[in-house]
């Protein structure tokens, strides 16, 4: 079997771990620390939206988001070590 099997025979769930690292935003101060790599990213989007800028989402999330829990999830190329 070469790698290209090998590969195929690992768990998917398992390979994209490996392949991404994944932080869990849970608070609008924690969100706000993600702005200049947010607006980073968001610059590089071909046909921007209103509705994914930081400033939006953070205000949206102070009037609608009441007592709920915020979740974000914040997906990197990740590093096997």
């Amino acid at each position: 079997m070469g790698i290209a099997g090998a590969i195929r025979q690992i768990d998917p769930v398992q390979r994209l771990e490996s392949e991404l690292s994944v932080e869990e935003i849970r608070s609008r101060y924690d969100l706000e620390q993600l702005r200049c790599e947010w607006d980073s990213l968001q610059d590089q989007i071909r046909l921007p939206s209103l509705f994914l800028n930081i400033d939006w989402i953070l205000n949206w999330w102070k009037h609608f988001g009441g007592n709920r829990q915020m979740l974000v999830v914040a997906l990197r190329p990740g590093y096997e070590s």
